[in-house]
């Protein structure tokens, strides 16, 4: 007999978590970006924070998930990989915590880029005329899960 996964939002498996570091304490660092339609991120490469007019830059952590929120209607989010661990991103780009309790994060990753893929409604696509999408909105998509993962 087959159970049913619960339906959760992400707001109950993804908690923001605060990464961000004042530029006047950083020096040169190295910029990642996030690709959209959950294809992850990618390597910008070094820069210096004293040449933009950003006050922080949110330090990355493997297993975090990065949500941009300009480009988040078509899926511009992304699983933080050891790769990354260590790089930055711009405040433009909120970091959150899995609830490791709730889902396990590749799992997340995995549903994120199906679901962008296809643009099914209720997702970050489901409105492409969008061009920012409220952080509090993308909180609220609701999908399922599986705790057994």
């Amino acid at each position: 007999m087959k159970t049913k996964w619960p339906t959760v939002r992400l707001g109950q498996v993804l908690q923001l978590f605060n990464s961000s570091v004042p530029s006047s304490q950083l020096t040169e660092i190295n910029l990642a970006g996030v690709y959209s339609f959950g294809r992850g991120l990618f390597k910008r490469g070094p820069m210096f924070p004293s040449e933009t007019s950003y006050k922080t830059y949110n330090r990355l952590f493997t297993d975090d998930f990065v949500i941009s929120q300009p480009k988040a209607w078509e899926g511009a989010l992304a699983r933080v990989t050891p790769e990354f661990e260590g790089w930055y991103l711009s405040p433009v780009f909120p970091t959150f915590r899995v609830l490791h309790e709730r889902l396990e994060p590749k799992f997340l990753e995995w549903f994120c880029k199906r679901v962008a893929e296809r643009g099914r409604e209720g997702t970050f696509v489901q409105n492409v005329h969008r061009r920012r999408t409220a952080l509090k909105k993308n909180l609220e998509t609701r999908f399922l899960i599986d705790r057994q993962l």
